[in-house]
């Protein structure tokens, strides 16, 4: 139990007596209602009520005798306050003259503990289950007191214990404070979406900005309150609601600078058409302000949104040809199509929800036919196959995080409780887990989608995560962030795993709405067990030679390389390329791990064995070029002289650190010795997140087709890249070099022709004289 509440001051005698007598012989009250049948923890609005209370004798509806003295005047009204969070406090007045002076101790009982048991006026049990209400000075004979209360349907527990000294009077009371929430109008949960500002598609970048669901209030002249939180509120600089052609600031409720929310809240005429807002973000170096939209529809387009996400991935990353992993053209074409389809979607009218789970099974259609289209036969993809419960409802699932390309289990794998659970309504299927350290794991991403946070607990440091999954017996590509700092440990790092679930250890669990395996854990336990990147040598101490990856040939009429988990990836042909012109080396164990993070110690050893640089003696400048490994230092050295690559501020080649999509234009702007503009424009929808010193390489390799975007017209510069987009960018480095090189010799032929039928005119005309 927490400190006592001791008051020291001293009243008249006949004081106590009436308090003793009142205690021992308080009356019989009518009930005042706890809540309203519709109002609940969900559906109350955060903000602040003026409310009538009462405090009940235990277990009945008579009002207590210290009830008086918990209302220093006749009808005075209690404070409830509703957090963003979802927490709610009660505060009321209490006279510190006379009669509360006898309290020692008053709290209120936690959720989910046992009330006190007490007999013969003293405590026997349960004391514990209490936390001590705090108080604050109000008037100047009174104070305010604060309770939690767990369950604003139900009463709320208290606990008294009063001494009145010289009398030996000594006991202890269990009570109930009884809150009237009748007048308060309840909020409906509400699923909303966030649209582009014109078109018929989801703006799935700046959904991550907002939290679902709203909750949505009517107003007694017809119109709708809405209040929602926002994500990432460090950012955002203010949040603009168009209401009668006035875009008009949004009233913030509440904000937590260290969970990075706000809670706001605007009213609208109408939530049944889209609501036109504005959302200015400003970060460091970068401000922007995004024209949008809300649907108030309240469909759920989580998992639509998600599959529009994995098929973006699949189509814009697909390479068009007729080699082996390359696709149609037409295959290309009609996934975007169904893509598009799927995104108009976003303007449904209000409870259409059959029109988006249509939309996705649809979209999960073309996706499987897309992938069926790869040249060489299936991808063996999430593509829908795999075993499906024979019914709907909900199942735990065993399953495992394993180390990219392998069999083996990853260090990662602690940080997830098993098992898992399976949500199975028709042909959608949704995994939910929970991650431990929470804090500490920043991102993660299956099949390229972020998931959805179904629930997070800060205190315990661990949140549910739920995706869309498709095949349960194929293992999910997936990529981990990890920041972690903890005393002498900094670990700062993004690398690439797989879940792998066991289909045949589904068991069905009951229950309409069951809870997620180790969503009450402590997910600070465990101390950190993962090695820094880049302390080893990797490259040379994991991959081993592959067959035909000595050459500088081009690879035509060579034997395909396969590897286990390349074989049908969309960068295939450009990995065989790579491997037969002794680029890249494939990993002992057959795997090739397309999706691995590359750092900047293996990029610059790529495209130094591409280009065939030699280090010409001179010395390096990298001022830890001592800790460059020894497989990637002779490279560093190459690449540095020829002024492909440079040190940091500092004058370091960090060659284990993670090296960017920025990071790669540069390098490949530069290997190409492309002409940069200082005009140039980027029409990227995050071109004002792309750095100024990358822009106009960015700009150029674009133009030369030497990089693409990302779904949604993103160019992503900061992303991390992986060991399949780094090599398709080296081919395709170095297939540009070639066809200029081809035209070079053409137009010195068409010049060395020109020359010589000059030559022969002339020699014509001397020969006429």
């Amino acid at each position: 139990m927490n400190s006592w509440l001791k008051l020291k001051k001293s009243f008249a005698l006949f004081v106590v007596f009436g308090l003793v007598f009142s205690l021992l012989q308080a009356g019989g009250f009518s009930r005042i209602a706890s809540a309203a049948t519709e109002l609940t923890n969900d559906t109350i609005p955060a903000g602040e009520y003026e409310v009538d209370y009462v405090i009940h004798r235990d277990g009945t509806q008579e009002k207590s005798a210290a009830d008086d003295y918990m209302h220093p005047t006749s009808g005075a009204k209690g404070k409830l306050i509703v957090e963003s969070n979802g927490d709610i406090w009660f505060e009321h007045e209490v006279n510190t003259i006379p009669e509360y002076s006898y309290f020692q101790y008053l709290g209120y009982l936690q959720a989910g503990q046992a009330k006190a048991v007490i007999d013969n006026d003293v405590v026997q049990s349960g004391a514990d289950g209490y936390t001590a209400a705090t108080f604050r000075d109000g008037t100047a004979s009174t104070k305010i007191v604060r309770y939690q209360i767990a369950d604003i349907m139900q009463d709320q527990d208290i606990l008294m214990h009063i001494i009145v000294p010289g009398i030996g009077y000594d006991h202890w009371y269990n009570a109930q404070i009884a809150i009237d929430t009748s007048g308060i109008v309840s909020s409906v949960p509400t699923q909303y979406s966030v649209l582009h500002a014109t078109y018929s598609q989801f703006s799935l970048q700046s959904e991550s900005y907002f939290k679902k669901p709203a909750l949505v209030k009517p107003l007694e002249d017809g119109s709708k309150e809405v209040t929602l939180t926002l994500l990432g509120s460090n950012v955002i600089s203010d949040l603009r609601v168009e209401q009668d052609s006035v875009y008009s600031s949004v009233y913030v409720v509440s904000e937590d600078t260290n969970e990075k929310t706000r809670t706001v809240r605007f009213n609208v005429a109408d939530v049944s058409d889209p609501v036109n807002f504005k959302l200015d973000v400003a970060a460091p170096g970068y401000s922007h302000t995004y024209e949008l939209r809300f649907n108030f529809n309240g469909v759920n387009n989580a998992v639509l949104e998600d599959t529009i996400s994995a098929a973006a991935v699949l189509a814009n990353s697909a390479v068009v040809g007729t080699e082996a992993g390359e696709y149609p053209q037409s295959a290309v074409d009609a996934l975007k199509a169904a893509i598009a389809t799927a995104h108009a979607a976003s303007e449904n009218d209000p409870d259409t929800q059959s029109l988006t789970d249509a939309a996705v099974t649809t979209l999960k259609a073309a996706i499987t036919t897309f992938e069926a289209a790869v040249v060489g036969g299936s991808t063996g993809g999430n593509g829908g196959g795999g075993v499906v419960p024979s019914t709907d409802g909900y199942y735990h699932v065993q399953y495992a995080i394993l180390k990219d390309g392998t069999n083996e289990t990853s260090v990662a794998d602690g940080y997830f409780v098993k098992p898992a659970l399976l949500k199975v309504q028709g042909s959608s299927k949704t995994i939910f887990f929970t991650v431990l350290r929470s804090k500490e794991i920043t991102g993660l991403t299956l099949n390229g989608s972020s998931g959805t946070v179904a629930s997070q607990n800060t205190t315990k440091n661990t949140r549910v995560m739920s995706f869309q999954v498709y095949d349960l017996s194929a293992k999910i590509n997936a990529t981990i962030k990890v920041d972690w700092d903890e005393g002498d440990f900094h670990y700062h790092h993004t690398y690439t795993i797989q879940f792998q679930f066991d289909d045949d250890t589904k068991v069905q669990v009951e229950g309409d709405n069951p809870a997620v395996p180790g969503f009450d854990y402590d997910g600070n336990q465990g101390m950190p067990n993962l090695s820094n990147p880049g302390d080893e040598d990797e490259e040379e101490a994991t991959e081993e030679g592959a067959s035909g990856g000595s050459g500088s040939g081009t690879g035509s009429g060579s034997a395909a390389i396969e590897f286990s988990d390349a074989k049908y990836h969309w960068a295939a042909a450009q990995i065989n390329r790579a491997v037969k012109l002794g680029i890249v080396k494939g990993f002992e164990d057959g795997s090739f791990r397309p999706n691995a993070v590359v750092s900047r110690g293996e990029f610059t050893a790529m495209i130094a064995r591409a280009l065939k640089l030699t280090n010409t003696g001179a010395a390096t400048s990298f001022t830890d070029a001592g800790q460059i490994p020894a497989w990637a230092k002779e490279y560093a050295v190459a690449a540095e002289q020829a002024g492909l690559i440079g040190g940091f501020s500092d004058g370091t080649f960090r060659s284990g650190a993670e090296i960017t999509r920025a990071q790669l234009a540069v390098i490949i702007v530069r290997a190409a010795k492309l002409e940069t503009k200082s005009d140039a424009a980027l029409g990227f929808a995050d071109a004002d997140k792309i750095p100024a010193w990358a822009g106009k390489e960015i700009a150029a390799a674009v133009e030369a087709g030497l990089i693409t975007g990302k779904d949604n017209n993103r160019f992503d510069p900061d992303a991390p890249a992986t060991r399949a987009e780094s090599l398709t960018l080296i081919i395709r480095l170095l297939d540009y070099l070639a066809e200029q090189d081809e035209q070079q010799q053409a137009q010195q032929q068409e010049e060395q022709a020109q020359a010589e039928q000059q030559d022969e005119q002339v020699q014509a005309e001397e020969q006429a004289l």
